[in-house]
């Protein structure tokens, strides 16, 4: 046929129904008909478009061929159309299609909008976004591929809206997108009972897989000064194995004999830290500090400091703040000399806790952080202070300053 003609738009088309579409995969026939369904097109990923038509309630897609990309309203992307051509060639549960018009279903049915408003039915779903002032239609910006699923979609499932999504949704999907790429992206928004929801999903090479992002959690929150604050853990020390969470020793007197082995002592394979002047041999007189990694109070509102203790050996008629106490200082910096000034040390403040451990049984101890280093970042001092005339030793873990 050398000349032009325009016999495709003197034929009648034949309406097929979903039923129908399907029937004709069984008996495969060239057909001109008018079918309808939802409209995809993808990237390729070779410099052009795979155009499909899914069409609701039937199992047999349209992959609509020799498309001019050119003329072709992109516009359609996701919308519902009505899609007139030649169904030729019958494969895997997919019909090419040679086609001679595509419009949206939506504006064929506009001349039954003068009706009972009882009597109208949606017919297509679309996205809006309020820019402050006025709607408009949500269109594909920097990659963002937003699916929004129609009314015929809902018709093929027998439901005005999803009850189980995490079932449907991979199937739809696979449907809509059947040259999907590993690692393509799509938001689908749908009506979930009686509201609306949407969720992201990957294509992994094989299905479409729900994107979690978000793990299940506990926020807790206390009374505060009057107001309900987020119980937040500024530092936390297990004391367990080696040094570290930023924790450090610095010697201030230390013998020979304990050099090597230490006041301070942290070992791995054990869950406490212990702090002790004997070398083994004999008491000796010795001063070591263990400080804490640095804590920033800058957001705190209440903070306390807490750590769980106990000791052995505690020489008769002594106290365990005869040997070890607890400082504070929002001037030390890791690298700093600890500096004795009589029986204060310079630029800390000494921390006074309602409870010390008196024996081999662990107690909890707690104090408040001082009002004035609230807002601070400031480190934490453990000082063991040992004298010839025997000495206790103590362990602690679970060091933690929280609100």
């Amino acid at each position: 046929m050398e000349e032009p003609t325009d016999i495709p738009t003197k034929m009648v088309p034949q309406v097929l129904t979903a039923a129908e579409f399907d029937a004709l995969a069984v008996t495969p026939r060239v057909v001109y008909a008018t079918i309808e369904g939802q409209l995809s097109i993808e990237d390729s990923g070779k410099g052009f478009n795979y155009f499909n038509l899914l069409v609701s309630g039937a199992s047999t897609t349209v992959s609509i061929s020799y498309v001019d990309e050119k003329s072709f309203d992109m516009s359609l992307k996701g919308k519902t159309v009505k899609i007139t051509g030649f169904l030729l060639d019958y494969n895997n549960g997919r019909v090419a299609m040679m086609y001679s018009k595509v419009e949206e279903a939506a504006a064929t049915a506009t001349v039954r909008a003068i009706t009972r408003a009882s009597d109208v039915e949606p017919n297509a779903s679309a996205l809006y976004r309020y820019n402050g002032s006025v709607w408009t239609v949500y269109n594909e910006e920097g990659g963002a591929e937003i699916v929004v699923m129609q009314p015929s979609d809902y018709v093929s499932l027998g439901s005005s809206s999803l009850s189980k999504p995490d079932e449907v949704l991979p199937v739809y999907l696979k449907n809509s997108f059947p040259y999907a790429q590993v690692g393509n992206i799509r938001t689908v928004t749908y009506r979930y009972n009686t509201s609306v929801a949407a969720d992201e999903y990957t294509y992994d090479g094989t299905a479409w897989v729900k994107t979690v992002n978000s793990v299940p959690g506990t926020i807790v929150f206390m009374m505060a000064n009057g107001k309900w604050i987020e119980a937040v853990e500024y530092y936390f020390n297990d004391f367990d194995g080696l040094l570290h969470g930023g924790a450090h020793i610095v010697d201030v007197d230390i013998p020979e004999s304990l050099k090597e082995k230490k006041v301070w002592r942290a070992t791995d394979g054990f869950n406490t830290i212990l702090g002790s002047s004997h070398d083994g041999s004999k008491a000796c007189k010795a001063e070591s500090w263990l400080i804490t990694g640095e804590v920033d109070l800058s957001k705190a509102v209440s903070p306390k400091i807490m750590v769980t203790a106990k000791c052995k050996y505690l020489p008769s008629g002594k106290v365990m703040t005869d040997f070890v106490n607890v400082y504070i200082s929002a001037v030390y910096k890791e690298g700093d000399e600890i500096i004795k000034e009589d029986k204060d040390v310079k630029d800390w403040v000494k921390l006074e806790f309602p409870k010390w451990p008196v024996n081999d049984t662990y107690v909890d101890m707690e104090t408040m952080v001082p009002a004035g280093l609230i807002g601070k970042k400031v480190y934490i001092g453990f000082q063991y202070v040992g004298d010839d005339g025997g000495v206790p030793n103590i362990q602690m873990k679970n060091f933690v300053v929280k609100e």
